[in-house]
């Protein structure tokens, strides 16, 4: 049989790693909006099985368990992280309907936005600010006081 061990003893490898992917497609199937049993075509249909079933490794890890951090608080961090690599597009547009599912509203992300040009510059932050606009194309009013 084979083992893994960790910090807390020795389990087997295929229960862990079982473990682990599990809670990496219940990640992506809040990222995705789709039932966790559609997640793995669904990933591996945009980046292919081998990437899919790594990252579905990575999201079962304490990077997106661990309790110090909300979901509200990866949302920012994951917006600001694709911001800053000039990524839009769907990925960005996906991170954003999440974030507004936690709370994000559009006077938050403006302000994200308004926050990041200073530290990122203006050309990327304008580039997510447009696709903050479009997640919330159709809100009325555009603007809110609670950013909610």
């Amino acid at each position: 049989m084979n083992t893994q061990t960790g910090p807390h003893g020795t389990l087997p490898a295929t229960r862990a790693s079982d473990d682990r992917r599990e809670r990496g497609i219940a990640v992506y199937a809040e990222i995705f909006d789709v039932p966790e049993r559609d997640v793995l075509a669904v990933f591996s249909a945009r980046v292919g099985l081998p990437f899919a079933e790594e990252q579905l490794q990575a999201a079962g890890g304490a990077a997106w368990a661990h309790p110090a951090l909300t979901g509200r608080d990866r949302d920012i961090a994951v917006i600001t992280a694709l911001t800053a690599q000039g990524i839009s597009g769907d990925r960005l547009a996906t991170h954003l309907r999440q974030a507004r599912q936690h709370g994000l509203g559009e006077d938050a992300l403006t302000a994200l936005m308004t926050l990041l040009a200073g530290y990122l510059g203006y050309p990327r932050a304008s580039l997510a600010m447009e696709a903050v606009h479009d997640a919330f194309d159709g809100d009325s009013p555009r603007a809110t006081s609670s950013g909610a």
